[in-house]
């Protein structure tokens, strides 16, 4: 009878283990899928009422990618240490800016062609500063936003997420 009673003491406590880890499990994020637009507006908030600010750089990439996919499926990227295009840069600067562009732009490519291979810079280059450093890329890829969010060359990257009710951005 003492025998049984630690093979059901063992059975409780395996089961209890494996609710656990089944619930935590279920608790996880599905990240091939993006947030929806809900989800994304309550990290915000969130966001917001913790810290009084919110700013897409201590968003996660899966966060990131979530909101150009809920959103205009672009992001603004500023690249290069040098935040304007001024004539009075030194050669050295301009290459640098340019030599950034072009990495930045060749990476993304590369990356959405994964999911078309027909695609053009046109068809991803969606606009680009004049005087400022910064381009618009149509990006619907995890691994764009991942890749491109980790070069030292990117200053910030910003989905164009417009989803965030203005009212709850005034409240606070």
């Amino acid at each position: 009878m003492e025998r049984l009673s630690r093979y059901y003491l063992l059975y409780l406590i395996l089961s209890a283990l494996l609710i656990v880890v089944n619930s935590c499990e279920k608790d996880e994020t599905d990240l091939s899928k993006p947030l929806s637009v809900e989800q994304i507006n309550n990290i915000i908030s969130k966001s917001i009422s913790e810290t009084g600010d919110f700013n897409w750089k201590d968003a996660s990439d899966h966060m990131a990618w979530s909101a150009i996919i809920q959103g205009e499926e672009s992001a603004t990227i500023g690249y290069s240490a040098y935040p304007y295009m001024d004539e009075e840069l030194e050669s050295d600067a301009i290459q640098q800016i340019m030599n950034a562009r072009t990495e930045i732009i060749a990476i993304a490519l590369e990356l959405e062609r994964a999911e078309n291979a027909s695609l053009e810079v046109e068809d991803i280059l969606l606009s680009e500063g004049e005087y400022f450093t910064h381009l618009v890329l149509a990006i619907t890829q995890m691994e764009t936003v991942k890749q491109l969010r980790q070069l030292p060359e990117v200053r910030f990257f910003e989905p164009n997420y417009d989803k965030y009710p203005e009212k709850q951005a005034t409240e606070r």
